[in-house]
């Protein structure tokens, strides 16, 4: 029988070591796929403060405090209606590929 795994749903802004974090694990859940460009952890870092971005509506599920899936959530403008209106995109999204 298999057992239950148990998983904490946490913002971004929660994350321990988020940049670290978070560049590890699209290492691991990209790098099975031909032709994907793992970036370094640095542009991970930048990329996470990057404009937009948003810590507090991007959300990461963690397994025993490692971050294990994620998705991140960029704040847009976009004309709607003749209006510009605030929207949130969903960005990168990944999971490990020991908890899909």
């Amino acid at each position: 029988m298999e057992s239950v795994r148990m998983y904490e749903m946490t913002p971004h802004a929660a994350v321990p070591d988020l940049a670290r974090q978070a560049y590890e694990l699209t290492r691991l859940a990209f790098s099975s796929y031909e032709g994907v460009l793992t970036p370094s952890e640095a542009h991970t870092a930048w990329y996470l403060r990057r404009p937009g971005m948003d810590r507090k509506l991007s959300r990461a599920a963690l397994h025993e405090g490692r971050m294990v899936s994620s998705v991140y959530v960029t704040v847009a403008m976009v004309r709607f209606g003749g209006q510009l209106v605030r929207t949130g995109v969903v960005d990168t999204v990944m999971t490990h590929p020991d908890h899909r």
